[in-house]
């Protein structure tokens, strides 16, 4: 449509008016505003869709980043609570071997104090 306008409006200009009148270069010029009016009212909506969008991206991003921080945090307190969690382990295990050893060197002594009422049972 703006093709045709612009002939028009190219031939009135070169003094040739080729048949158009001015009533038909006014509505013409009418149609080519409404029809950029409506093109204008279009391309406001989807910028306002796209800055909406945008907005809400920008949100977005804000919150993954929130719950990456929050994330990186508790990445480091669950690394801090292994390390106790194993210290603790291994002062169990230690504690448990000392009181197997002990143990051990108990039942060793009553098994030879054992043998040894038995040795004396035998001589009688």
């Amino acid at each position: 449509m703006k093709i045709l306008a612009v002939a028009a409006l190219a031939a009135v200009a070169a003094g040739c008016g080729g048949g158009v009148t001015k009533e038909e270069l006014q509505t013409m010029r009418q149609e080519l505003l409404a029809h950029d009016a409506q093109i204008e009212a279009k391309l406001r909506t989807d910028l306002t869709g796209t800055e909406q969008k945008y907005v809400r991206v920008q949100q977005l991003e804000g919150e993954v980043n929130k719950k990456l921080d929050e994330l990186t945090k508790m990445e480091k307190e669950i690394t801090e609570l292994s390390k106790a969690l194993q210290s603790k382990i291994d002062t169990a295990n230690t504690n448990v071997l000392k009181l197997l050893e002990f143990e051990d060197r108990l039942l060793s002594e009553r098994l030879a104090s054992v043998r040894g009422m038995i040795e004396e049972l035998k001589k009688k």
